[in-house]
């Protein structure tokens, strides 16, 4: 797939979502613009609806570097996802994006937007501080050298750990409640 989508092998800080200004694309590209020298195999690429049309695709094409795959089917975002570098989304809103969430779950680097109380919980070192180029710039330069990824919320949930959580307080409980019928 990635020889298809011409990445081959070299790392690839990604985007996945609809490509508006809302979403901070124009300031990822800026940034990118301004770190390239510094990521020179590194590679941007955008996979998802383009709602913003020539001026987009223009700001591509005079990004070096930058490729624009447009919309992709869920398992190919995934495959890109797992295979990326950094995934970031420095979106100016955002409900729980789960883009942000998956590319955790794959043990991904991320940056995360602001705002989102979630992540303030989960990934508050993983977070933009707000949604600008320097910003940006800033969060790829020290997230790009880390050697660890974003934890994953969600494996609070995994249904072993749940189980095995539920037998311990229900043992726990029989425990005490026996415990106090000895002492009545």
């Amino acid at each position: 797939m990635r020889r298809r989508l011409d990445l081959n092998d070299a790392p690839y800080l990604l985007f996945v979502g609809d490509i508006t200004a809302n979403k901070g694309v124009y300031d990822l590209l800026e940034a990118y613009r301004r770190c390239s020298p510094s990521l020179p195999a590194a590679r941007l690429v955008f996979a998802g609806t383009n709602w913003e049309g020539e001026r987009f695709v223009r700001e591509i094409q005079n990004t070096p570097g930058a490729i624009y795959l447009g919309p992709l089917p869920r398992a190919e975002v995934l495959i890109l996802t797992a295979g990326a570098e950094i995934v970031a989304l420095p979106s100016r809103s955002e409900g729980l994006p789960y883009v942000i969430l998956e590319a955790a779950a794959l043990k991904r680097k991320i940056i995360a937007p602001p705002g989102i109380p979630e992540f303030e919980t989960y990934f508050r070192d993983w977070m933009l501080s707000e949604v600008t180029a320097a910003a940006i710039v800033t969060a790829l330069q020290m997230t790009w050298g880390r050697n660890d990824s974003a934890a994953d919320p969600t494996s609070l949930h995994d249904p072993d750990r749940v189980a095995a959580e539920l037998v311990r307080l229900y043992a726990q409980t029989i425990d005490d409640n026996s415990e106090a019928l000895s002492q009545a």
